[in-house]
């Protein structure tokens, strides 16, 4: 609200929001527990997007037009999960 209404009225100006007020969380380190169950959800989710991509090359070989969906589903997965990371390794000074 503060931003919306410029610090006027009933909002007082806050110091340091602004516009360059940046609302994200600081960078917070794993403990290796959360980093044991990151990994074995991502290597779940691996699997799973190896047996998708596997079945939507069948589909697509059989003659089906709906592996092409299920193949461009994936790839929209696929490229939203890669941005997503790159986007927090940028914010994290990380290259």
């Amino acid at each position: 609200m503060d931003e919306l209404l410029g610090g006027v009225g009933i909002f007082p100006p806050h110091p340091g929001y602004g516009r360059d007020f940046d609302m994200s969380e600081p960078h917070v380190e794993l403990s290796m527990e959360q980093r044991a169950v990151l990994k074995r959800y991502l290597q779940f989710g691996a699997v799973f997007a190896v047996i998708g991509v596997a079945f939507s090359i069948f589909l697509i070989s059989s003659g089906n037009n709906g592996g092409w969906g299920l193949l461009g589903i994936l790839a929209f997965l696929f490229a939203a999960g890669y941005f997503f990371i790159q986007r927090g390794r940028a914010k994290n000074g990380r290259v």
